[in-house]
């Protein structure tokens, strides 16, 4: 969403950014003027009521022609959908994965801004709403970036030895599911058993401080040592890496399109989802095997725990880097054009 900010240049645009934590801080941190939604995000019907009233008070004070809305996470009510919820104007949602929406409160956008073709059909077909194919804003910017210098001064802040792997754990706020636990333990136990590696964390922002404890305490109890990068972004994060191992986050994705814009061989993404109740979770919003980082090849994707040292050893494989960024160059569309099909959209949806 940050990346549409941009938009506020244009001849008689204005924007209003409306957001709350951790969205807020995000922005915040990258200079931007937001309008700050302290509340938490909604979790039970009984807390529900102050949320749609600052909708409904945001909306009386801005009189917006159109919503530009994102998403929190699943089973949260927060700022984006309170708007959604309450407008009396036409809305726009900005995927940034494919077939997901959030209608906490009962009402979504008229229509979605997809990543590509395949989400398209996803969004029709599931939810029978229209989509714009816009790519993703959010990825132009490392078109510009020094991949190759990024990564030697990554490396040597991290004190990343001449040949030295590094494998990343890429956190989410899944630790309510008994299989986010167990991934994490079976993949911290193929990682030690490989030895030699340097290991690093980068807890999610929706990671609370108990939850990032409870990760560090099972690198601790294992006996493998590890970095936190809570400060870091997650591109610096990634740069980092050789393997990127996430349960099914945004970050592969963020980690294929380094690839795509990588002059070499970069980073050998990782899906994790090995446990039965991980898939049940991801399959509620969008089946994991149809998704592109399967179809496309830009991941690997571990489906059966019986499988995690294969495919640790075959993740680290030069062999198995060069096809994933290939793939990447091949399958994601250059995202450079995607903020002025955004504003395309916009226009049509306002006429």
């Amino acid at each position: 969403m940050a990346e549409l900010i941009q938009l506020a240049a244009r001849p008689g645009w204005q924007l209003v950014v409306v957001a709350q934590a951790p969205a807020l801080q995000i922005l915040q941190r990258h200079g931007h003027d937001c309008l700050p939604v302290l509340l938490p995000p909604v979790k039970g019907a009984s807390d529900a009521a102050a949320m749609l009233s600052t909708a409904r008070d945001i909306l009386s004070a801005e009189r917006p022609d159109i919503i530009i809305a994102g998403l929190s996470s699943p089973g949260d009510g927060g700022i984006d959908e309170a708007l959604l919820a309450v407008r009396n104007v036409p809305a726009l949602l900005m995927q940034d994965f494919w077939g997901e929406q959030n209608t906490y409160f009962g009402r979504g956008a008229d229509g979605f801004l997809a990543l590509d073709a395949f989400a398209q059909a996803m969004n029709l077909a599931r939810h029978n709403k229209p989509s714009f194919v816009v790519g993703s804003p959010r990825h132009a910017r490392l078109a510009e970036l020094d991949i190759a210098g990024e990564r030697r001064e990554i490396r040597r802040q991290l004190n990343t030895a001449d040949g030295q792997l590094v494998f990343g754990w890429f956190g989410q706020s899944l630790h309510h599911l008994t299989g986010y636990q167990k991934s994490l333990a079976d993949w911290i136990a193929a990682i030690r058993a490989m030895g030699g590696c340097q290991v690093l964390y980068k807890p999610h922002p929706r990671e609370d401080m108990a939850a990032r404890q409870q990760t560090s305490a099972l690198f601790d109890a294992a006996g493998l040592p590890h970095q936190t990068l809570s400060g870091w972004s997650i591109e610096q994060a990634l740069l980092a890496c050789d393997v990127a191992t996430s349960i099914l986050s945004n970050c592969l994705y963020d980690a294929a399109y380094l690839n795509h814009f990588s002059a070499d061989p970069l980073i050998t993404p990782v899906a994790w989802l090995a446990e039965p109740d991980i898939r049940n979770f991801f399959n509620a919003v969008v089946p994991a095997n149809e998704l592109p980082y399967a179809t496309a090849d830009l991941a690997l994707m571990v489906r059966d725990h019986k499988d995690v040292a294969r495919f640790i050893s075959t993740a680290t494989k030069p062999s198995t880097r060069d096809r994933i960024w290939q793939a990447a160059k091949v399958s994601l569309a250059d995202p450079r054009a995607a903020t002025d099909r955004v504003a395309a959209a916009i226009l049509a949806m306002i006429g």
